[in-house]
């Protein structure tokens, strides 16, 4: 498949996005003009398995679709890539078919190695004959979104020295803390009353 090097595309959960997914963003932003920004497990009322049970459970997925567009914007914004520069589309890895629906095919799909599950997303992007290309390849994360996560839970400062100064006032006023107690509570259930279905093309251009 002919490939357009002025296209790319970055891919996953950013539950939350934090440091590392930065580094990852901006890395990426250096080699294309356009950068599509793909959400994965876009529709969090809908959740899938795929990549590992942890993935699907609620408590790990507290940010909507709509919250994680908005606070990448933010973080990328406050590094100078300029909204024209960057979109964001759903990215359904676990049906991965479908992603050539939402992204040009013709995009460098730029990715990392970190874990298992980064072999096997790099495998089905290639079964869809799509140019795929590493960034870097590394043994374990400098941060995680499990560490974010459970930083917010116990309602200490920790998770602020992991994400982008631009995303702390969104997280805090969204009170992902208190709904990531609330989803880590036996028996209980919420969800922003204003999810979005996942179906809906953002475009911050």
């Amino acid at each position: 498949m002919t490939t357009d090097n002025s296209i790319g595309c970055i891919h996953g959960r950013f539950q939350p996005f934090h440091l590392e997914h930065v580094e990852y963003a901006l890395e990426a932003a250096k080699r294309c003009r356009k950068l599509f920004v793909g959400i994965t497990q876009f529709d969090i009322r809908t959740l899938n398995s795929s990549g590992g049970s942890h993935r699907s459970e609620e408590s790990s997925n507290p940010f909507t679709y709509r919250e994680r567009c908005e606070l990448i914007g933010a973080c990328l914004v406050a590094e100078k890539i300029k909204l024209n520069r960057f979109e964001f589309v759903p990215f359904p890895i676990e049906r991965h078919a479908s992603i050539p629906d939402f992204v040009d095919a013709k995009a460098t799909f730029y990715t990392t190695v970190c874990e298992p599950w980064n072999t096997e997303k790099i495998k089905k992007l290639n079964d869809l004959g799509l140019k795929v290309e590493v960034l870097w390849e590394r043994q374990t994360k400098k941060f995680s979104g499990q560490e974010v996560r459970q930083s917010l839970i116990e309602g200490n400062e920790n998770w602020k020295s992991m994400v982008h100064k631009a995303a702390i006032p969104l997280i805090e006023n969204w009170g992902i803390g208190e709904r990531l107690r609330i989803l880590a509570t036996p028996d209980t259930q919420l969800l922003p009353t204003d999810v979005s279905n996942g179906m809906e093309l953002l475009s911050s251009g």
